[in-house]
């Protein structure tokens, strides 16, 4: 299965969705996830106060993610995290080691 997580360091999950620049993308595999490519997008909330969701910018973000099955993040809003849920992809609020995500 293959998976999206935001990760600072390549070490740990430990971003917040909205402020993503780039995704690493994993095979979840039985011994474990295997790193497979990076991929380059631009933050999906527009810089004003309070901050506002560009849309545009979402979808563009959704093709990016449109082979994952699940995002492993930190953070996430309620409102990102249904627009993911409703196009088929899992978020999952996760802070820790990649190694330690599973294909469960």
């Amino acid at each position: 299965m293959k998976v999206a997580v935001l990760s600072s360091d390549r070490i740990n999950v430990d971003g917040h969705f909205s402020q993503a620049e780039r995704f690493l993308i994993y095979e979840l595999e039985a011994d474990g996830p295997r790193l497979v490519e990076e991929r380059t997008c631009r933050p999906v909330y527009l810089d004003k106060r309070p901050p506002s969701l560009e849309f545009a910018g979402f979808e563009d973000l959704l093709n990016t993610l449109v082979d994952c099955k699940k995002i492993y993040i930190s953070h996430i809003g309620r409102t990102p995290a249904a627009r993911l849920r409703v196009s088929g992809i899992e978020p999952v609020i996760y802070a820790g080691p990649i190694a330690r995500i599973s294909p469960q």
